[in-house]
């Protein structure tokens, strides 16, 4: 994998760590030097990351910090919704950031796994028209296109 990017947020991380705060509470869970690294690493990641992923970008800085801490901060946080489970097709299961972001779609590429984020009001507009006419109320929807990036095309 390559190397993550990080990317600050803004005054979104202070409230992001309010809402880990209180499902930690509410779960009377103590917030560990673990679990605060895992957390903040997470946030200032802007890349779909695995469980493996961010175990390898905590360990370096926190070697002591266990495989399965980073497992259950990362449970932790799709259970407050400031995370969400992502699966593009290849058996693993990767972690997107979910509060503060707009929805969006995903393309995919076959060939060498990149994932491209696209906001599209068009996708937006369908999906509320889809609920109207089938009297469906949604409450969550996920767009992932497989195909061939630009870069790949230039390769064959």
């Amino acid at each position: 994998m390559s190397e993550i990017d990080f990317q600050y947020q803004g005054d979104t991380v202070k409230d992001e760590t309010d809402i880990f705060m209180k499902l930690l509470k509410a779960q009377n869970l103590k917030l560990t030097k673990q679990r605060k690294y895992v957390l903040d690493t997470f946030l200032k990641t802007e890349k779909h990351v695995s469980v493996d992923d961010m175990y390898d970008i905590v360990k370096k800085a926190q070697p002591q910090l266990g495989y399965a801490t980073v497992f259950r901060t990362l449970k932790l946080l799709c259970q407050c919704g400031l995370a969400t489970p992502v699966y593009f097709g290849d058996k693993r299961i990767r972690y997107e950031h979910k509060y503060g972001h707009k929805k969006h779609i995903h393309l995919i590429c076959r060939e060498c796994g990149s994932i491209i984020e696209s906001v599209s009001a068009d996708i937006e507009n369908i999906k509320n028209k889809m609920c109207k006419s089938n009297n469906f109320i949604a409450d969550s929807y996920s767009v992932d296109i497989f195909g061939i990036c630009k870069k790949c095309m230039k390769k064959s």
